[in-house]
This record gives structure tokens, C-alpha cells and sequence, in this order.
């Protein structure tokens, strides 16, 4: 995530934040601010460290995270080693990590299906709108029809329907 505008961000339904145990970049964070309950960071090749280790990173996120997301739940960090290859070392920690693994993959699923949940309520709102529309206009048009007569200004007639509606009974 090298470069992330603000209108990029109105698109965006979730922002995964993909951060080695090793280093920490929180410059992203910035330009996601009021988008926090849409963050999800990942923690990846936890499996390097030692749990003491992993929980200092852990904290040492957060303590800098505090300042700069004012929400009171902080986002879901996955902790794990999200590679193709086995775990390292000898860490007792591959139920947590594979745990993870299918909490992340389950928690995009779901952001995915409320999208489209999201995106098809938008599009029954604008069909409602739309018919409210024609409708307004299919009135507009009987009382145009209604008070046309052969010696009637048409744009005169258009313009005063307009004007005053409720002459018109609209």
C-alpha cells in the first residue's frame, strides 16, 4: 500500500494494513482517518518471534495507533505467518496462527457479502427514486394534457404548470 488518495478511500469498503513484526510504517494510517471501523491490520511472519517478542510488537502498535484512530474499539489485528511456506522455527503457536488465517479469510468474506448488500440497497433506493420520478413527471404531463386547448401557448402553459402546481392540482 504505497499510495493511498482520499477519494480512493470513499471506494474502499475494508483497508487490511499488512504489517512485518519487523518494522512499522503508520503514515497510512493518517490519510484513513474516520474510515477506523474499516481497518483490519495484519500481523504477518509472527512466527519469527518469540511470544514475549510478539507481544511487545503488539502493544507497541497499539501505543502508537492510540493517537491517531480516536474510536473506542480498536480495529482487529490478525496475528499469524501468512506465507506458503511452513512455520519457522519451533513455535507453539500454529493453532493461534491457523485460528487467524480463517478468522481474516472469514471476516473478508463477510466485508465482500455486506458490500454487495450495501451497493444492492443503494440500487433498490435509486429504483424507488426513479419511479417517484416518473411518476411526478406522468402528472406534470396529464395536467399539461388536461389544460391544453387549441389556441393554448404550449411553453406558456409548461412554464406557468411549473410555476404554480398547485393551480394545476400537482
Amino acid at each position: 500500500m504505497a499510495f493511498l488518495d482520499h477519494s480512493i478511500a470513499a471506494l474502499v469498503v475494508v483497508v487490511v494494513i499488512v504489517v512485518t513484526v519487523v518494522r512499522c510504517c503508520l503514515l497510512h494510517i493518517l490519510l484513513i482517518q474516520g474510515r477506523e471501523s474499516q481497518i483490519r491490520i495484519v500481523l504477518n511472519k509472527a512466527d519469527s518471534l518469540e511470544f514475549h517478542e510478539l507481544m511487545r510488537v503488539y502493544g507497541a502498535l497499539f501505543w502508537n495507533l492510540s493517537p491517531l484512530i480516536n474510536v473506542t474499539e480498536p480495529p482487529r489485528v490478525y496475528v499469524g505467518s501468512f506465507r506458503s511456506v511452513p512455520f519457522l522455527g519451533q513455535t507453539d503457536h500454529h493453532e493461534l496462527f491457523l485460528r487467524e488465517e480463517i478468522s481474516l479469510l472469514q471476516d473478508l468474506y463477510d466485508v465482500a457479502v455486506s458490500a454487495v448488500e450495501m451497493k444492492l440497497a443503494l440500487v433498490r433506493q435509486h429504483a424507488v427514486r426513479v419511479l417517484m420520478h416518473a411518476g411526478l413527471i406522468s402528472e406534470y404531463i396529464g395536467a399539461f394534457s388536461r389544460a391544453r386547448s387549441l389556441f393554448t401557448d404550449s411553453s406558456a402553459l409548461w412554464a406557468d404548470i411549473v410555476a404554480n402546481p398547485e393551480r394545476y392540482v400537482l
